[in-house]
């Protein structure tokens, strides 16, 4: 194949291989039979090659996209969908091929899969502490983490999590505050409402504390002028 063929002449053939037997594109004489020679020819060009890359890449970033906007289920057993399958392949194929080609990336890999287990450990631990299902803590130590380097972040449970342990620290403090577990049975809307008025009793609590501990500065200054 002639190195000067235009380029919409390749993605033509590139789609439409048959066009490969037409007189578009020239190419160079062979001994070979004539469809074996055009074929060899075209699929084995540096450019073909090279433009191949180019178009899986961009189908690859379009099927990526497609996945984290529109067609990202939730964890097992309502997902994964079809297409998450097949990105997974398509990444598993690209980590081959860059395994086959740099090996220092496997080292990547392994030291990525350290980080993300060691982070969903620590957020097992913390959040999810003394729970008996081992489904459950091996979504939450492998496949969470595994979600949130794109951004897939439970803010509700956290948001729970943490009104929970506020809850608890407040009632040692404030005796008269509302178990924490009624919030989780609350709706969004009455849920919301309820972290508001929190927030409006700790501004509260807070600023009492600030005038406490100013009176008391106060005292001490008055007593350290008197002496």
């Amino acid at each position: 194949m002639q190195s000067d063929t235009e380029v919409w002449k390749l993605l033509l053939t590139f789609f439409c291989p048959v066009v490969c037997y037409t007189n578009l594109i020239s190419f160079r004489p062979q001994k070979r039979p004539f469809i074996v020679s055009r074929w060899r020819q075209f699929w084995s060009a540096p450019v073909t090659a090279f433009l191949g890359n180019v178009l899986m890449y961009f189908l690859f970033l379009i099927l990526y996209a497609y996945v984290l906007l529109l067609d990202f289920k939730p964890p097992p057993p309502i997902g994964p969908a079809l297409s998450e399958y097949i990105l997974y392949f398509w990444v598993f194929t690209i980590v081959c091929e860059e395994i086959r080609e740099v090996k220092d990336v496997f080292f990547f890999l392994f030291f990525l899969g350290v980080w993300i287990m060691a982070y969903g450990v620590a957020n097992q631990g913390l959040l999810y502490s003394y729970d008996p299902d081992l489904d459950r803590v091996f979504r939450r130590v492998f496949y969470r983490p595994y979600l949130h380097i794109y951004g897939q972040i439970p803010v509700e449970e956290v948001d729970a999590t943490l009104l929970k342990g506020s809850y608890s620290h407040l009632r040692y403090h404030l005796p008269s505050y509302a178990p924490y577990c009624l919030v989780l049975q609350l709706g969004r809307k009455d849920a919301n409402r309820l972290m508001t008025w929190e927030s409006i009793q700790k501004e509260d609590f807070l600023t009492a504390q600030n005038k406490i501990q100013k009176s008391s500065d106060s005292e001490r200054l008055k007593r350290m002028s008197v002496k």
